[in-house]
């Protein structure tokens, strides 16, 4: 299912919608980006034996204007891609397993990228919408939960490293044609992140520092890099962890993760700092790594 035609179609008639499915009680709705309506949706998956919903802990990228998703609780090796209101699995598998928890995944150049979940988390397999190709350029350091992100085109990671002695959780690398190059430490120990791109280089926001702290520390801070170098731009409503976050127009939408309140918040953007801040919704379960897209009004919905 593609969604260039959805896409232009709610920016002409700015009526600019999100969808969430959520996979421990099945909750699935549309949600317009103002947060004015809520509408059910009936999007169906392949059953699977258990209680552990079929897309519990998969990880999800739109590739070529369709959705797919990878792996998660159900199926460490499943791809899905969305048709007609139906997840359907496609022949080939994942060369390696994942999830969305510990592992990372980027939609880059044609390509999403999925990383990190396997030992010796440092790398990353390929899929181009049909198969799936080992990528042999290792990282540097060990990035099991950490994030993926775009920087002035150029894919880059940043945290984590939850191997004993393995003290890298600030350290952020950026992948150039010879391979991963180090670049600015980030500010405070990090993981689990969400990253966007924007004009100026790239924002990470939130996140969680398991630290020595009973429960470790979440962060509802906001960074930007910029010239290969960190600073604080603002906070979001509370801290969050393990967030969808993606632009529609001249918003930024975040979808909580992990956090007390499970909001919805959107915020824009104007080349210095976060500003707009506000709520749009909230969810009604804690749900790591939300599977989100945009789409229309009437799209799957039960009425």
């Amino acid at each position: 299912m593609k969604f260039v035609k959805e896409r232009r179609f709610l920016l002409f008639l700015a009526i600019k919608l999100l969808q969430q499915l959520l996979t421990l009680k099945r909750t699935q709705y549309n949600l317009a980006i103002d947060g004015s309506e809520k509408i059910e949706t009936n999007i169906n998956t392949p059953e699977v034996s258990g209680r552990i919903g079929y897309l519990k802990d998969a990880g999800h990228a739109i590739l070529k204007n369709e959705l797919f998703i990878f792996g998660g609780s159900s199926d460490l090796k499943k791809i899905a891609r969305l048709e007609d209101c139906e997840f359907k699995e496609l022949p080939d598998r994942l060369i390696d397993r994942f999830d969305s928890v510990s592992g990372a995944l980027l939609s880059f150049m044609n390509r999403v990228y999925l990383c990190f979940f396997n030992y010796p988390y440092k790398n990353c397999e390929e899929f181009d919408g049909i198969s799936s190709t080992n990528s042999f350029l290792n990282t540097n350091h060990v990035h099991c939960f950490g994030t993926l992100g775009e920087y002035k085109n150029q894919m880059v990671v940043l945290g984590a490293g939850d191997l004993p002695g393995q003290e890298v959780r600030r350290k952020v690398e950026l992948l150039e044609i010879g391979g991963w190059k180090e670049i600015a430490d980030f500010p405070v120990d990090i993981t689990v992140a969400s990253t966007i791109t924007v004009p100026e280089g790239m924002l990470v926001l939130g996140g969680w520092n398991p630290g020595w702290v009973s429960g470790g520390i979440y962060y509802k801070s906001v960074y930007l890099l910029k010239n290969e170098i960190w600073s604080f731009v603002g906070n979001l409503s509370e801290p969050v962890s393990d967030s969808t976050v993606f632009r529609m127009s001249e918003w930024i939408v975040l979808v909580s993760g992990d956090s007390e309140n499970n909001f919805v918040e959107r915020f824009k953007w104007n080349e210095e700092q976060i500003k707009e801040l506000e709520i749009i919704g909230e969810n009604p379960n804690t749900i790591l790594n939300p599977i989100v897209f945009e789409t229309s009004r009437n799209f799957c919905n039960t009425v």
